[in-house]
């Protein structure tokens, strides 16, 4: 099973800066790619790791190509991601627009919610999905909520206990 996109980026970032001698031998900005990859497949037209860019541990490009049909080549370092280009398979970005090309976000969902305004609707709406269906486990089997301090007598009260 991969580890979450968010624990892998967390855990990336943390480590910039830090030896990279110190680091896992295994690569993980790739899990992190990976991760990216199958997290994200509902939210974009098409995303996957570069097969043509250079893949080293310090370095990995990922092509995606938004709802809106722009595709991205990102870059992701144990800095973070950004756009490398406006084209995939591309490291060269345009330099007439800087700010996009230099800013560093710790998550590619950040980096996607400042891109693609049709992926923040399409993840604003998996997420209310995934509420939804916790809201019927804890109405229709409380024993089985995923959180010990819902009261199981009643699943919309919060049994706050004071030492």
């Amino acid at each position: 099973m991969l580890p979450s996109l968010s624990k892998v980026s967390s855990r990336n970032r943390s480590l910039h800066g830090t030896n990279p001698q110190s680091r896992d031998a295994e690569s993980s900005l790739e899990l992190e790619a990976i991760a990216a990859v199958h997290e994200l497949s509902f939210a974009v037209q098409s995303i996957s790791v570069s097969e043509m860019l250079p893949r080293t541990s310090e370095l990995i490009f990922v092509n995606v190509t938004t709802l809106e049909g722009q595709p991205y080549c990102l870059e992701l370092t144990m800095k973070g991601w950004r756009v490398a280009s406006l084209r995939q398979d591309c490291m060269h970005g345009d330099f007439t627009k800087l700010e996009l090309f230099t800013n560093y976000y710790d998550t590619l969902y950040g980096l996607m919610d400042s891109l693609s305004p049709r992926y923040r609707d399409r993840f604003n709406e998996k997420v209310a999905e995934k509420l939804e269906m916790l809201q019927v486990v804890i109405l229709f089997s409380p024993s089985k909520a995923p959180f010990s301090f819902l009261d199981q007598e009643s699943p919309v009260a919060l049994r706050l206990e004071v030492p």
